[in-house]
């Protein structure tokens, strides 16, 4: 795919793109809004008409996060996702303020053009570093929930609490449960996941107040990480149960808690977001979340390095 040379791209600003995209795609307008310092949006012109936009934000372990890729049907297929990049690139090796290394971006296999956009990337020289299983709970599955609670959670919570485990929110986490949480999440957990990010502050969509940790012993035994991507729907970013306390259901307790908070701050959709390589939990998912969600769909994130990683 040649970049059409006619295609120019420069920054813009968040009100900028509300002139240009507004009405175009509500999750990049979220983006657009919130994108803070440690961010950028781009945008591609043909003269003075606007074409399409990407949207990026520094992620902790060097990587930049491209949020959204977005072309207006009309331009389509006419170089302007390539043009897009090549200026992201350029953009990204420079960024030296937060020593990233990396662009990350996101594909949902069942998206648009999905082949086209997977062919489009390896042949830029990104590759594929996760396969992610979504599952979309909305409103029926909010009730759906419930019924399972009701009818069968309720009793399993207990009993977990019978065993000593207990739950508290992030925001309320002692400080060496959640520096033992950020140690262990790479090798007790059994999972590629990075928690430190939404620690350390960097995520500014980290919703501290309905995340929860299981603990027994004064050690985290379990999680669910929370985000809030738009207005109406809280993202289960990370779900994860340390491979030492897999098959004892712990992780319905911060489950539930997590769930009934979210419900509380008004999230009219809850996606549940579960790595391939996390084996106990999307076991767990597909026993529990799969009879109540009412969707599930699968991403692909891609990966490029373009300092000092070839």
């Amino acid at each position: 795919m040649d970049a059409d040379l006619d295609i120019g791209v420069r920054q813009i600003s968040p009100l900028e793109f509300d002139s240009f995209y507004g009405s175009e795609n509500r999750l990049g307008a979220y983006y657009a809004r919130n994108i803070g310092g440690d961010g950028f949006i781009l945008s591609a012109f043909r003269a003075t008409t606007p074409l399409g936009y990407a949207i990026c934000k520094a992620e902790g372990s060097g990587r930049f996060s491209v949020r959204v890729v977005y072309v207006i049907e009309e331009h389509r297929r006419s170089g302007v996702a390539s043009r897009l990049f090549d200026e992201l690139e350029k953009i990204c090796s420079k960024f030296v303020q937060f020593s990233l290394d990396t662009i990350k971006i996101c594909l949902a296999e069942d998206s648009e053009g999905f082949d086209f956009k997977r062919a489009s990337l390896v042949k830029r020289g990104y590759s594929r570093s996760d396969k992610v299983y979504v599952f979309l709970c909305d409103e029926d599955g909010y009730s759906r929930w419930e019924e399972y609670m009701r009818r069968r959670g309720n009793g399993l919570i207990k009993w977990i609490e019978d065993m000593g485990y207990s739950a508290v929110p992030f925001e309320d986490a002692p400080t060496p449960c959640l520096d033992t949480l950020r140690a262990g999440a790479g090798n007790e957990y059994g999972n590629s996941l990075d928690i430190a990010p939404f620690l350390d502050g960097k995520r500014s969509d980290f919703l501290k107040d309905a995340s929860f940790a299981a603990i027994k012993d004064g050690r985290p035994t379990a999680y669910c990480l929370v985000t809030g991507p738009d207005r109406n729907s809280a993202l289960f970013e990370q779900i994860s149960v340390a491979m030492a306390h897999k098959n004892t259901g712990v992780l319905l307790l911060p489950l539930s808690m997590s769930m009934r908070r979210v419900k509380e701050l008004g999230y009219k959709r809850a996606v549940y977001a579960i790595y391939e390589d996390n084996s106990p939990a999307l076991v767990f998912a597909e026993r529990i979340l799969g009879k109540v969600t009412g969707k599930k769909k699968t991403q692909y994130n891609f990966e490029k390095k373009f300092r000092g990683g070839g």
